[in-house]
């Protein structure tokens, strides 16, 4: 690939309405690298301007006491506790740093708000830009394996605790439908023994960063490589991700429901 020249990257933006982009960006649109196009950039900087004009410019946050530290980026609980009370009846779904998340699952709980309305997720983030530098995304894939190498703590020491010598029965309620199978091998995932099965099992990240794939045990037990969003009374509750689980004991039963 020849080199582009930041005169022809300029008159190259200009052209196309694709001010914003990094350098880089141009260049890989410019040169149509595998992924890049005219159009998905353009569609990302329109969406970027919507983001801008319409919803941080939106009087929810500009004009509204309780919501002041959406540009400050520092709340309190009774900060919180007011933007929440009006809003009891819905689901919550709660993502963000984890001061933040521990802070609104602490009121919500205050609130006495019903844990099977209460939705959350965590994820690692990447920053910058979707089409930013090749630098940076080499960049984030690190941030991603330092902080799971961070999370692991006793999740790493348990995954060298031995589990069952051989295949393991389990059944499964999904979709009101029950599978048996007794040919589950203890170093395959939950989640990768049900798809190999036919079993269309549901998941989001596969990276036990959300809760698409929870199961509940019903009996047996079962251990999580990862796990960066179910917290302890989830656990009590016997809800494990089934995208990281491993058999425990020689029979495990579970439910999707």
């Amino acid at each position: 690939m020849s080199a582009v020249t930041t005169p022809n990257l300029n008159r190259f933006a200009a052209r196309h309405h694709l001010a914003g982009l990094s350098p880089s960006s141009l260049a890989a649109v410019a040169t149509d690298q595998h992924g890049y196009s005219i159009d998905k950039a353009q569609r990302f900087l329109a969406f970027q301007s919507r983001i801008k004009q319409e919803l941080l410019r939106h009087r929810v946050i500009i004009a509204n006491p309780y919501t002041a530290w959406f540009r400050h980026g520092v709340q309190s609980g009774e900060q919180i506790k007011a933007f929440i009370e009006p809003y009891l009846a819905y689901d919550a779904f709660v993502c963000g740093p984890a001061p933040y998340m521990k802070m609104v699952t602490t009121v919500l709980r205050e609130l006495e708000f019903p844990r099977e309305r209460r939705h959350q997720e965590k994820f690692v983030s990447l920053g910058g830009n979707p089409f930013g530098d090749i630098e940076e995304m080499q960049e984030a894939e690190r941030e991603i394996a330092d902080a799971e190498s961070d999370d692991a703590g006793d999740d790493g020491a348990a995954a060298e605790v031995a589990g069952p010598a051989g295949p393991v029965k389990l059944e499964v309620e999904l979709d009101g439908s029950d599978h048996t199978f007794d040919d589950w091998d203890p170093k395959v995932k939950l989640l990768e023994f049900l798809e190999s099965k036919g079993v269309k099992a549901p998941y989001s990240c596969r990276e036990g960063e959300c809760s698409a794939c929870a199961i509940r045990l019903l009996e047996g037990e079962v251990r999580m490589l990862h796990n960066d969003v179910l917290d302890e009374e989830d656990l009590a509750d016997g809800i494990r991700l089934g995208c990281q689980s491993l058999p425990m004991t020689d029979n495990v039963r579970v439910t999707y429901s």
